[in-house]
Order: C-alpha cells, then sequence, then structure tokens
C-alpha cells in the first residue's frame, strides 16, 4: 500500500516522472522487443515492481512469463534465489488461478508494510505501524563495486487535501562501499516536510507511525556481501558526521537478504530526522 499510494501520489501532483501507475512492460523498457508482447500477463506497477500473472488461460498450470535482462527479486515469496537473466528471457512460472508474483526490479527501494503481519484491515491500520524499506541494489557498471539504489515514500493522513505542511515526501537513496571495511548506506533527502506536525522537542514531523523506520531488508545480497552480521547505525540531520549505533543487521540465507529487524532492538527510527543510516561491518 505505501509504494502504491507514493506512486499514485506523483501522478496526483502532476509529477512528469509519473505519468501512470499499472503499466504495460514496455512503458519501462521501450527499447526490449519482447515488452511489446503478452502485454496482459507482464504489468509494471510503477517502474520498481512487475507483476506476472496468468490473465488470459485459467486451464494451466504453468505459463512462460517474459523479464527484460536484470536481476528481479520475489517481493511477497522471497525464499530462494533471485532471478538473474544475462538477457531478455521468458521464464515459466507456476500459474495456477491462486498463483500470482510482484517481482522488485534490480536499482529500486519500495517502501512496503506488511498488512497480513500487523492484521491490518484498513488502511488507517497501517498508519499505526511503521514503514518498511526493501532495497535491491544494481551494479550500474558491472565488474565495479558501484551498487545503488534509490525510491521515493510519500506518508500523510491520508484524508487531507491540503499538501502544504500536511505532507513528508523522501528521496531514498542506498549505495554499497568496501572502503575502510563493507558499508552499505542509506540516506534520506525530505524533499517535502510535514511542518504542521513537526514536534520541535524531537525534531521530528511524523503524521502517523508509518513515518517511522521499521525493518530494512536488502536483497540478492551474496551478490556484494563478503560477512554475515553488520553494525547499523544513524547520523541525523543536526549532526550529520557524527553515527550513533541503534542495532545489528544480520545475513538470511534462507532469503538470500541482509535483514534489520528495528523490532528486536526496540529501535524506530524517524525518518525526518535521518540524514544517513549505515551498515557497516571492519571485520
Amino acid at each position: 500500500m505505501r509504494y502504491y499510494y507514493t506512486q499514485m501520489s506523483q501522478v496526483s501532483y502532476a509529477n512528469q516522472t509519473y505519468t501512470t501507475v499499472y503499466k504495460p512492460l514496455f512503458f519501462e523498457f521501450p527499447d526490449d522487443n519482447g515488452a511489446y508482447h503478452d502485454i496482459a500477463n507482464n504489468v509494471m506497477i510503477g517502474s520498481a515492481l512487475k507483476t506476472a500473472i496468468n490473465a488470459v488461460n485459467l486451464t494451466v498450470s504453468t505459463t512462460d512469463f517474459y523479464f527484460p535482462k536484470g536481476t528481479w527479486c520475489s517481493l511477497f515469496e522471497p525464499v530462494g534465489e533471485c532471478l538473474y537473466f544475462s538477457q531478455s528471457q521468458m521464464h515459466t512460472l507456476p500459474s495456477r488461478i491462486n498463483e500470482s508474483y510482484v517481482h522488485l526490479r534490480e536499482g529500486y527501494i519500495v517502501p512496503m508494510q506488511d498488512a497480513t503481519a500487523l492484521g491490518a484491515r484498513t488502511t488507517v491500520d497501517l498508519q499505526k505501524a511503521p514503514v518498511d524499506l526493501h532495497i535491491l541494489g544494481s551494479f550500474r557498471v558491472p565488474g565495479v563495486m558501484n551498487w545503488q539504489a534509490e525510491g521515493l515514500y510519500v506518508n500523510d493522513d491520508g484524508v487531507t487535501t491540503e499538501l502544504q505542511g500536511n505532507v513528508n515526501q523522501y528521496y531514498i537513496k542506498a549505495t554499497y562501499t568496501q572502503t575502510g571495511g563493507e558499508n552499505l548506506y542509506i540516506q534520506v533527502n525530505q524533499q517535502m516536510l510535514a511542518t504542521n506536525y513537526m514536534n520541535t522537542t524531537t525534531n521530528c514531523s511524523a503524521v502517523n507511525a508509518a513515518d517511522y523506520l521499521g525493518n530494512i531488508y536488502v536483497y540478492n545480497a551474496t551478490a556484494f556481501k563478503q560477512h554475515d552480521i553488520w553494525v547499523v547505525s544513524v547520523a541525523y540531520d543536526d549532526d550529520i558526521s557524527n553515527y550513533q549505533a541503534v542495532g545489528t543487521a544480520s545475513f538470511d540465507p534462507a532469503t538470500n537478504r541482509i535483514v534489520w529487524d528495528a523490532s528486536v532492538d526496540k529501535v524506530y527510527l524517524c525518518l525526518s530526522k535521518i540524514f544517513r543510516i549505515q551498515f557497516q561491518n571492519r571485520s
């Protein structure tokens, strides 16, 4: 819901980068000839998520879905390896009537909440919980450690139509480097600030709990990571050079992800205060 809401908000703001949300594959891959075929079964949601669903023939148990070149990781069923294609191609997946897939595209960050785990029944329920970040980096130049991902997150009260002072909008970028040990940085740049909700004591402009950070999931970790345990630290806007340790992230081999579970460390960070989060291993 958080990702969908963010995408819809940009369309409503008339942001020219976000012209539509639910779109054929060729909108994102106009130079890929295969993206123009079988458009009913292969759909992009924004730029970061690809759906694969058999919308045509309900009598078959498997379907060949089209995947553009790159790495694609299952968002809702992350167990096992991500899909990697050195060139665009068809890939067979089970496709019974109750089976569908959502894959995270490399180079992107998606804000998400697990409504089932939270027991949420409405969007109001989701406003009472922090937001998770799902990150799948991309190596911009093969063979060079320039792994990065980016994404947008928008949060408000879900009711107001007055944007000024009532909306938080964050541009989030993740990068990875092996300089001085392993370092994974997640930088938060605030593009819109909910000033009407500013708490001058905490310097936090949270509209609701969804402006706090929950878990962080970094996908396809074996493509770059050298260690399994990472110290998680945060630097705030008012002191960007001072990192404070807030917990530990670890590699989950079952899902091939580096995971920081904020509930374990009992630390929920206000996104509007954060300058940068650092995952570090110096061993």
